[in-house]
């Protein structure tokens, strides 16, 4: 997709954040579903141990996960700049700086991890019967994982250079790729949740190599020498101003579930159990405002890229009315159908009704909610990724500190739900005031 050097029309850039949003929420859909379903697989074919083992797992997973979304945007912000500026050759360059920077973080990470492997199992209080085993798998996906640095990087690449489907080919298949080794060793190779890093490995190597292809044929990576000291130097720099805040975010948000589940702990299993189900049906709500975030920001950052900064007031309205008349009706259904919603992963009654009240409160307000994602994924990528990240801290922080102690306090989970709703709807402040000051520098610009 190349971006035409008059100033598109607002339904004109409308119609684009819709087009590059379609492929990538189909991408974004299955990155969220995989690991449910590799969860499903392993709990259900192979038994307890192994689902308690990838339990046990999910906190080295989070790390991973803030990992690639630290690089994914630096290299979705490199391409959409370099293409803006017609700078194609460059972004090939780039991008490779930031491999080298994944590598050598997976290279530091896998050798702490490998030492510091034992002392994790003690600090989570890893039963003696699965110790060995959590043992080798934290330590062969530590020595694994970097090898997703190259679907993860060609996919981001080829979202910012417009080309929203071929990325989609690459994140869609290298997920598909992990699910079937999954299933492949794990269940059938009797592997059990040993599959993991055989998974990483080889949906790695083969979700690269395509996705290095398609590069290739798009103009975007050529094989050939380079200055890598100088490439390096430079990913650095945008890693440090767009992926930290990016990474830091996602981390926020973890250790905010995991506090607010603890703090749950109290009002019973149940509480906890359906509390864990509605954050999970919310996962899939949070998607779209992500999406639809980050096709805005590509936009925008075609439009820096090419010194057309004064188009980016009217790019990120344009992008707000789009996520409101997606989220509007999304919002509605989910409060509409909460009930049937609350029962598709249990049949626990006390679980379902549970999850049905988190929804009944907090679903009036996920239009606000998916405003406020569209908004920060936006400016993490437009060189406002500390405020972005202060943001978050503030709205985590708050809920889990108020929301906390209004649960404990009325022994009553709606505390915190109430809590967190009040939370997405004054999250509206600062969105606006954050749409008013785009709309005023695009105006100096």
């Amino acid at each position: 997709m190349t971006v035409s050097r008059s100033a598109p029309s607002p339904p004109g850039v409308s119609r684009e954040i819709r087009g590059l949003a379609g492929p990538m929420l189909v991408g974004e859909a299955t990155g969220v579903l995989v690991p449910i379903a590799m969860v499903a697989i392993l709990g259900r074919a192979v038994g307890e141990h192994a689902l308690v083992l990838r339990s046990l797992y999910l906190p080295m997973e989070l790390i991973y996960i803030a990992i690639q979304f630290a690089f994914a945007t630096s290299g979705q912000v490199v391409a959409a700049l370099g293409t803006g500026a017609r700078r194609h050759k460059e972004i090939g360059a780039q991008i490779t700086g930031l491999a080298v920077l994944w590598t050598l973080v997976g290279a530091v990470m896998a050798a702490g991890v490998w030492l510091g492997a034992p002392a994790l199992a003690t600090a989570l209080h890893v039963e003696p019967a699965s110790h060995d085993a959590f043992v080798t798998l934290v330590r062969w996906s530590a020595i694994c994982h970097p090898i997703m640095g190259l679907p993860v990087l060609s996919a981001a690449t080829l979202r910012g250079a417009g080309r929203p489907g071929a990325a989609t080919v690459v994140s869609t298949v290298t997920a598909l790729l992990e699910l079937a080794s999954v299933a492949g060793f794990g269940v059938w190779g009797g592997h059990g949740a040993n599959a993991i890093p055989i998974a990483f490995a080889l949906a790695g190597v083969a979700g690269g190599a395509l996705g290095l292809s398609l590069m290739f044929r798009a103009g975007l990576w050529r094989p050939g020498r380079l200055d890598l000291a100088v490439h390096t130097r430079t990913a650095l720099s945008r890693l440090t101003s767009v992926g930290l805040p990016v990474g830091l975010s996602y981390g926020i948000l973890s250790v905010s579930n995991f506090v607010l589940l603890g703090l749950l702990g109290p009002l019973g299993a149940t509480v906890q159990a359906g509390y864990a189900n509605a954050l999970t049906l919310q996962t899939f709500v949070t998607v779209p405002g992500v999406v639809l975030g980050s096709a805005t920001a590509i936009i925008m950052n075609r439009q820096r890229g090419a010194g057309r900064e004064g188009e980016l007031g009217d790019v990120f309205t344009a992008g707000i009315k789009v996520c409101a008349g997606a989220y509007l009706p999304l919002a509605a259904a989910m409060w509409l159908a909460r009930d049937w919603l609350a029962g598709l992963s249990t049949t626990d009654p006390g679980i379902r009704a549970e999850t049905a009240e988190f929804l009944a409160v907090v679903a009036p307000t996920y239009a606000m909610l998916g405003l406020s994602l569209l908004t920060l994924t936006a400016i993490e990528q437009i060189g406002m990724g500390p405020l972005a990240t202060v943001l978050n801290l503030v709205y985590f922080a708050g809920t889990t500190a108020v929301g906390g102690w209004a649960a404990r306090a009325f022994d009553d989970s709606l505390g915190l739900y109430w809590t967190v709703a009040a939370f997405n709807v004054a999250a509206m402040v600062p969105n606006i005031w954050i749409a008013l000051h785009i709309r005023q520098r695009a105006r100096r610009a």
